[in-house]
């Protein structure tokens, strides 16, 4: 099969995911956020964000604003070592593996509840370190759509959110709360192209959005691995476990 390229396709399973999923862990209740203001007086705002000793509306503002955080939110590979390059060395292009298409700019404001999907070699704190996310309105479509289907939750996002088993192979699924108002690119998700594990080709899975069904929108919050362990941006409320062989049942490379 090297060097073909494959499509993925999803068959239904009888069980769903969203019923499965045990609670793994629990933090205590949130600490009580002031308020955030239409201003950058620290008396007014009364609290400091991490990361920094200057006021800001935003905890990753500076991370947001940087180039190439929209480019990473799109799904192009900064890497230096993933680039294309001439004979000299020289970069000529970078490559485009996913991410998201028509990216706009979108505000979390203090306390919003968000979900993530982990891989089992990250600790729930390295989970809420990372970039992608859903909103509770977009991951309650997700649970809706793997139980109108009778799949599982963890299918229904490869589907819907277009993550093959390559980048995540989802044991475990993170909610939690933005402890600080963050900025973050929010689109729908792009067609994947990605080497398939084990050098047996490239694996293509379209985008579905044509689907109004299947639009669901996700977001990239950038900076947050930047943000201090000790007050971090993402507070973890509950951490659930989840099989990982129900992520890919169905998932066929053909």
């Amino acid at each position: 099969m090297t060097g073909r390229i494959a499509s993925a396709q999803i068959l239904r399973h009888p069980r769903v995911a969203g019923h499965r999923a045990k609670r793994q862990h629990s933090t205590g209740s949130m600490k009580t956020q002031a308020s955030l203001l239409t201003t950058i007086d620290p008396e007014l705002i009364g609290m400091s964000l991490p990361g920094s000793s200057l006021m800001s509306m935003f905890a990753n503002q500076a991370a947001f604003d940087r180039p190439e955080s929209r480019a990473a939110a799109a799904g192009i590979n900064l890497s230096p070592a993933q680039a294309i390059v001439d004979p000299h060395g020289r970069v000529l292009a970078h490559a485009r593996t996913g991410g998201m298409m028509n990216t706009q700019r979108h505000t979390l404001w203090n306390g919003t509840r968000l979900f993530r999907f982990g891989r089992s070699n990250q600790s729930p704190q390295e989970v809420a370190r990372g970039g992608w996310w859903l909103e509770t309105r977009e991951f309650e479509r997700l649970v809706s759509f793997a139980n109108a289907h009778g799949i599982y939750l963890g299918l229904a996002m490869r589907l819907l959110c277009r993550v093959p088993p390559e980048w995540n192979d989802a044991t475990q699924l993170v909610r939690a709360r933005a402890a600080y108002s963050l900025l973050a690119w929010r689109g729908l998700a792009d067609t994947v192209v990605t080497p398939i594990a084990g050098g047996l080709g490239t694996l293509r899975l379209p985008h579905p959005n044509e689907i109004s069904e299947r639009r669901l929108h996700q977001l990239y919050i950038p900076g947050l691995a930047e943000q201090s362990p000790i007050e971090p941006a993402i507070s973890i409320e509950r951490v659930f476990a989840l099989d990982p062989k129900t992520s890919v049942e169905g998932f066929l490379y053909l």
